[in-house]
């Protein structure tokens, strides 16, 4: 794959605060669901977890500029806990909003 046909591969952004705890099933599915499509995934995941299996279509990281990256013309769409800052920010950057709630603001 040339360098102009890996530009226009679409980019999944997930985050989900810094108040919400995954679980290791949920990420586990998440990446499942992704790991064979064709798209790059930007994942906001803090340590303990981890992805099942490195992969070079996953670029995460523990923290990232999610308003820069949201407004990024790469990305297509983005998974969110649904706090209204995220989706305040999923809005503003006309970034369809996947939502995964759970607790509190969603």
């Amino acid at each position: 794959m040339d360098k102009a046909e890996e530009d226009k591969i679409p980019v999944f952004y997930i985050t989900i605060g810094t108040e919400c705890i995954w679980q290791q099933w949920s990420i586990k599915a998440i990446y499942d669901g992704l790991k064979d499509m064709n798209c790059r995934v930007v994942w906001g995941l803090k340590e303990p977890f981890k992805l099942p299996e490195e992969n070079e279509k996953f670029w995460v990281r523990a923290w990232l500029p999610q308003i820069e990256a949201l407004s990024h013309s790469a990305v297509k769409a983005c998974l969110t806990h649904g706090g209204m800052g995220g989706c305040m920010e999923c809005i503003g950057s006309e970034t369809p909003a996947i939502t995964f709630p759970h607790f509190a603001d969603q």
